[in-house]
């Protein structure tokens, strides 16, 4: 499992190979409290994978573990969405929006997923009643 600390040596690494000029490291940027610098250690890191083939996995998996850590599950005490009985939520029809950076992580995981690559890791990923965006439909269909 990929720790924080590891993918800031990591972002470090990428950094001291001369791929990318930052003003911050981007682990950094994704343990940030502030969610504009998240989102830009997040975008940052899509661009590097973009421009380094070879670091595309391993930025995938950080970008699966940022999204792994923010679910809405793994904070204690958890949320209620967490504790309530599966019937309660139904009756509730509640839902709640993706966090604006969570779903930029895990939108950008998923992006960098290539035909052949094993799947992005968000087994562990618990986001009960959340309203994931429409990103339009997932398969081409032909003509007629």
């Amino acid at each position: 499992m990929l720790c924080w600390s590891d993918a800031s040596r990591h972002a470090a690494r990428i950094f001291a190979a001369g791929q990318v000029a930052a003003s911050q490291p981007t682990g950094d940027q994704l343990a940030s409290p502030a969610v504009d610098a998240r989102l830009g250690g997040i975008y940052a890191l899509q661009r590097i994978a973009a421009e380094s083939p070879r670091d595309r996995l391993t930025i995938r998996n950080v970008l699966a573990a940022f999204v792994r850590h923010h679910d809405f599950c793994s904070a204690q005490p958890p949320s209620q969405q967490c504790t309530a009985p599966i019937r309660d939520m139904y009756l509730a029809r509640t839902a709640t929006p993706l966090p604006t950076d969570v779903e930029a992580a895990f939108s950008a995981a998923l992006s960098l997923t290539a035909a052949g690559d094993d799947f992005a890791d968000l087994s562990q990923t618990r986001f009960p009643r959340v309203v994931f965006p429409d990103k339009g439909p997932t398969c081409e269909t032909s003509p007629g």
